[in-house]
């Protein structure tokens, strides 16, 4: 990272198993990001980064980032219309947006995680109010 430099900078090396899958310099408020081809997919987003900012302290400098967003391509799958995950039927997958359906219903109870679909939960809080918001364990089809 270049903190004193005009505008600050810092250095992407992205790797994979120690080798180098992608390197490129980033400045302040600006994405960071790379693409490669997953699944047939041209130009699939493999890494996202937004460079909030960058510091440089008297002892050491230090990048703050928001938004990242990391693709695991050899777990990717095609999802395709009619496909089910658990609960939920794919009505529409398109370029733009996978639809899904739920003709059920969904429980909420305290203190619990209830599985959406794959590895992804809503986890309620242990509260009389109620409380929730989704996370993602494993995924699974």
């Amino acid at each position: 990272m270049d903190a004193r430099a005009s505008p600050r900078q810092v250095w992407f090396s992205l790797k994979k198993d120690g080798a180098l899958v992608d390197d490129g310099i980033s400045s302040e408020k600006n994405v960071y990001y790379k693409t490669q081809t997953i699944m047939g997919e041209s130009d699939s987003l493999l890494f996202t980064v937004y460079v909030d900012r960058i510091f440089s302290g008297s002892a050491s400098d230090m990048a703050q980032f928001k938004y990242a967003w990391l693709t695991d391509a050899g777990s990717a799958i095609q999802i395709q219309t009619s496909d089910t995950f658990d609960a939920f039927k794919v009505r529409e997958a398109g370029k733009d947006r996978i639809v899904l359906e739920n003709d059920g219903s969904v429980s909420l109870s305290k203190n619990t995680d209830v599985k959406l679909l794959g590895g992804i939960v809503f986890k309620i809080a242990d509260s009389n109010n109620l409380r929730f918001y989704p996370r993602l364990t494993t995924w699974s089809k």
